[in-house]
Parts: C-alpha cells; sequence; structure tokens
C-alpha cells in the first residue's frame, strides 16, 4: 500500500498536461439569399437587364434547364431565358399563354419552392 501511495503522490506532483487548445466552431454554411416575392412583370421583357433575371436563369439552371444558356445566367433578359422560362412551364403541363416564356406570379413561386 505504501508503493501505491507513493506512486500516487508522485503523479501528483507532476504537471498537468497542458489543455488543448480551443478549436474554432466550423462556421456554417451561408445560405443563398430568398429570392423574394415575385417582382413584377416589367424586370422579365426583350432587354430587360436586372438582378432578377439572373436570379431566374439561376434558378432554371438550378432546376435543370441550362440546356438553354450557352454560358449561364446573367442579368441580361434574353431568348435564353424565355426558352427556358417556357420549358419550366410547360413541364407543369401549362400551355398556351399560361407557357408563353415569361414568368408571372406563380411561376416564380414554384421555380423557388
Amino acid at each position: 500500500m505504501n508503493e501505491f501511495r507513493r506512486d500516487v503522490a508522485a503523479r501528483l506532483k507532476e504537471k498537468a498536461p497542458k489543455p488543448p487548445a480551443p478549436t474554432k466552431p466550423t462556421p456554417a454554411k451561408p445560405k443563398p439569399p430568398s429570392p423574394g416575392p415575385f417582382p413584377g412583370v416589367t424586370y422579365f421583357r426583350p432587354g430587360a437587364k436586372n438582378k432578377y433575371v439572373t436570379l431566374l436563369g439561376a434558378q432554371l439552371i438550378k432546376k435543370g434547364y441550362g440546356r438553354f444558356y450557352s454560358v449561364g445566367a446573367g442579368p441580361t433578359w434574353t431568348g435564353s431565358d424565355r426558352a427556358a422560362v417556357k420549358a419550366f412551364q410547360r413541364a407543369q403541363g401549362w400551355s398556351g399563354a399560361d407557357a408563353d416564356g415569361y414568368p408571372g406570379r406563380e411561376t416564380w413561386r414554384r421555380l423557388f419552392s
């Protein structure tokens, strides 16, 4: 028993190991900005140039309609955007004026949901 006590006493006199340095928490991946409510039809007309066209194009590519873009989504409304929107609308089962290639409130909602 004396040997045990000497061993414990010797160990208690030893320097305690340094605790590991605290690690920085891994930052959460930022969420992409919400597209918000439908901005209105005037943002999606020939020659229109704005952030909503880019958001729409990027979402169309994400949903599988990238084949209509030779370069990718951009801020200027083009025939590629209209063709991609039209294909998306037809995939929803819409036809005629409901699948004209111009996004409306329902197209926007379905694309971003």
